[in-house]
């Protein structure tokens, strides 16, 4: 383990070399049912690019991302927001 508990090796590395592991525990919130039932569809990564800026990003089915944030709380935050809005969709 090296970073934030992340493995050493990432997942995938993409065409311009930013490194990409799945974040497991960030991606189960997102899929986890709140308390409304509302589960979203998506996966969470932390991304480092080549110059060493690293970042979590939020992936749909069709891998776009939907949201990006540095800060974890953060992210949680927009998980939650994006859920309420599913449900008044």
């Amino acid at each position: 383990m090296s970073i934030l508990g992340f493995s050493d090796e990432p997942d995938f590395v993409n065409d311009e070399g930013t490194k990409w592991w799945i974040d497991v525990s960030t991606t189960q919130y997102a899929q986890r049912e709140d308390a409304h039932g509302t589960v979203l569809d998506m996966v969470v990564y932390l991304a480092e690019t080549k110059n060493g800026y690293m970042t979590r990003v939020l992936l749909d089915d069709d891998r776009n991302i939907v949201e990006e944030e540095q800060n974890l709380e953060a992210l949680a935050i927009k998980i939650d927001m994006l859920k309420a809005n599913e449900r008044f969709e």
